[in-house]
Formats: C-alpha cells, structure tokens, sequence
C-alpha cells in the first residue's frame, strides 16, 4: 500500500443518543474543523463533507430528517493520516458511541467505538486494513 492511497472515511455519531439538532450541529462543527485542518494540509485530508447527505441505500442507521442524514461526518484522507484522523474524531465525541467507516477500493470495513480501548484496537484494525488494499 501506498502511504497516500486515498482512505474515505465515515464518521456517524450514534443517533439512538441524540436527537438530530445535536447531531447535526456536531457533524457541522467536526466538518468546519476537518476543513481548517485541510486548509492547513494537515492530516492528509483531501476531502471532507458533512451532515446534510442525501440519504441513499448505503447509509445505513442514521437519522432521517427529511431526505438527510443528520450526525454524519465524510472525509478522504491518507491512508497514513488514519490515526490521527480516528483519534481526532474520538475527541470530539469522547464517551458517546461513534461508527467508523473506512474504505479502500470497493473494500470497506466499519467499526463503533466507545471507549479509549476501543479506540486503540480500532485504529490497529483501520490500520491493517489500509496496508493490506
């Protein structure tokens, strides 16, 4: 695996907490933040979008508002930058359930994490993940 191959990354904090103002003023918080990073270029980020997506077959438990999933963060990044992007986004919504998405290629692999040690061995799997696409 190339250290830049493009990762894309999903991020949806967990709705069953949340109704979808919170959601969605998080998602809209953690874009502007990933944007300014990107600004930056740090991170490795190439491309971030957030929030108001259109819903489609391939989310899958967001919350509805209207045709929109709300609570939902999507970024392109390095596949080196993968830990720092997940630990990030961790700390933004440290002691609430968040659902990672990743993916390479038409690979992909999703993970929900809820606490630091989760956090750890998802990285390790995230990591894994890229270096073998």
């Amino acid at each position: 695996m190339n250290l830049e191959t493009p990762v894309e990354i999903e991020a949806k904090l967990d709705s069953s907490a949340h109704d979808s103002e919170v959601a969605e003023r998080w998602a809209i918080q953690i874009a502007d933040q990933l944007r300014a990073l990107q600004r930056e270029r740090s991170l490795g980020l190439q491309d971030v979008e957030s929030n108001r997506i259109a819903l489609d077959d391939s989310i899958e438990g967001g919350k509805d508002l209207g045709t929109f999933v709300v609570g939902l963060v999507r970024l392109v990044a390095s596949a080196v930058s993968i830990r720092q992007i997940l630990a990030f986004l961790w700390s933004r919504v440290r002691g609430q359930q968040i659902t990672f998405k990743l993916k390479v290629g038409t690979r992909s692999l999703e993970l929900r994490v809820n606490n630091q040690a989760e956090l750890e061995n998802a990285i390790r799997l995230a990591e894994a993940f890229a270096r073998n696409n």
